[in-house]
């Protein structure tokens, strides 16, 4: 006969052997919810190039503004007395339409698995999950950077060595300083790369003598943290012929979200988080574990970024 669904779960148990039996899943999403974090945090690259967070709540679009100047049409000139001030038109952003996608993946774990391999089963299918979730976020939003980022600084040589003498330090400080240069206030502060690209820019620093011998080091542990006043972050998930991107991660752009209820556990607006909720399928003698994410990367201000080109 099936089980009524209406049913709450078996109490706790106790064996003889000291082994302890409860449905922690139902009484502990929290627990789910923390490791799908953890996992995704760990892992997302994304969060830390497009810092703004915009609320799409209630209809999931968002009227974008992109590229607009932070100056008038036209230079101020000099006043005579009891003269005209020149009229001055400014010039407004193109707008774009984006919208919010849901995107997610559920997974069941049967009761033999929970009962005989506790936390461990269940672990492993919320790192396939979170793993897939961060995967498909991430190459969306580097896609968009991509297709949106089109000012470029050319490689002095392949950074691989296999043409001229590379010099990957003085690529990506040009490339800084081309954005700087263009006086709408942008300050590249990163360093997106392929994880080719980012070991050639560690050795290059590592062969002029950078070495992790104090706290605070530019180096630590051979792990890139800080190059002047840029962080360093790797993906393996950027588009197809871009391996190096400068830019300015304040005013790239940002990702919006959408908080849709559900009974979910976890905060939309949070960008390295997904949102997740688990239940008992009696039919099925299983849990189901469900995650999803809700989100869009948008890339309002592609001026704030410049791709290095000919790193290999």
């Amino acid at each position: 006969m099936a089980t009524n669904t209406n049913y709450a779960p078996p109490f706790p148990t106790l064996d003889g052997n000291g082994n302890f039996t409860q449905s922690w899943l139902e009484h502990a999403p929290q627990i789910v919810l923390r490791e799908l974090r953890t996992i995704a945090q760990q892992h997302f690259v994304l969060p830390n190039v497009l810092k703004g967070r915009i609320d799409g709540t209630g209809s999931g679009a968002f009227i974008v503004e992109l590229m607009e100047s932070i100056y008038a049409d036209r230079d101020p000139i000099p006043v005579d007395q009891l003269g005209d001030y020149p009229l001055v038109t400014t010039t407004g952003a193109t707008t774009m339409l984006a919208k919010t996608v849901k995107r997610g993946l559920s997974a069941y774990i049967s009761d033999e698995a929970i009962a005989r391999m506790r936390i461990d089963e269940v672990r492993r299918t919320l790192v396939k999950i979170g793993n897939s979730l961060v995967k498909v976020s991430d190459t969306v939003g580097m896609a968009a950077i991509g297709s949106a980022v089109t000012q470029t600084q050319a490689a002095a040589g392949k950074w691989d060595g296999s043409t001229t003498t590379p010099d990957p330090l003085s690529d990506v400080l040009l490339a800084q300083a081309q954005i700087f240069s263009r006086g709408q206030g942008y300050k590249a502060d990163t360093f997106l790369g392929t994880p080719n690209a980012v070991a050639r820019l560690t050795a290059q620093a590592v062969k002029m003598g950078v070495m992790p011998r104090e706290t605070n080091n530019q180096f630590e542990a051979g792990l890139v943290k800080v190059i002047g006043d840029m962080q360093i972050l790797t993906s393996p998930y950027l588009p197809s012929g871009v391996n190096g991107i400068v830019l300015d991660s304040t005013m790239l752009g940002g990702i919006g979200f959408e908080v849709l209820g559900g009974g979910y556990v976890g905060d939309p607006a949070d960008p390295w988080g997904v949102e997740s909720k688990t239940w008992h399928d009696d039919e099925k003698d299983a849990w189901k574990v469900q995650a999803r994410k809700v989100a869009v990367p948008i890339v309002n201000e592609p001026g704030a970024a410049v791709i290095v080109t000919g790193i290999f």
